[in-house]
């Protein structure tokens, strides 16, 4: 299994490559933000099991992150194309619109949802 080395080393990346279930908690935990969300979606082949632990973190941090990463996302209306992945292999939209859209009020600022709702439903 190859990798980014960057956050994860090659005992982690082989630990994130296995099955979700058995990965350890420690490395889902990580708060790396939307980097290493691309690099987990591309060795999960999904963002599903990555999105309901970020939700599922209701911390200071966590919720920091989150609004980071969809101001990033909203950039230029970037979130309707994004990409993740080492090669761009994983088309974050289709997953990412309607799990920011199902957070619990609170999680994302009023211009953010605003922005998120108009490119998810024009």
């Amino acid at each position: 299994m190859g990798g980014c080395t960057f956050c994860y080393g090659e005992s982690d990346l082989e630990a994130l490559a296995g099955p979700v279930r058995e990965v350890p908690e420690d490395l889902t935990r990580r708060p790396r933000g939307s980097r290493s969300l691309g690099g987990l979606a591309a060795t999960a082949g999904t963002l599903a099991p990555w999105l309901a632990i970020w939700a599922e973190t209701r911390t200071e941090a966590a919720d920091r992150h989150l609004c980071d990463a969809v101001d990033d996302w909203l950039i230029e209306h970037e979130l309707a194309v994004l990409h993740f992945g080492f090669c761009d292999e994983v088309h974050a939209a289709p997953e990412l619109l309607p799990w920011l859209l199902a957070l619990d009020q609170g999680r994302l600022t009023a211009d953010q949802l605003t922005k998120i709702e108009y490119l998810a439903h024009g």
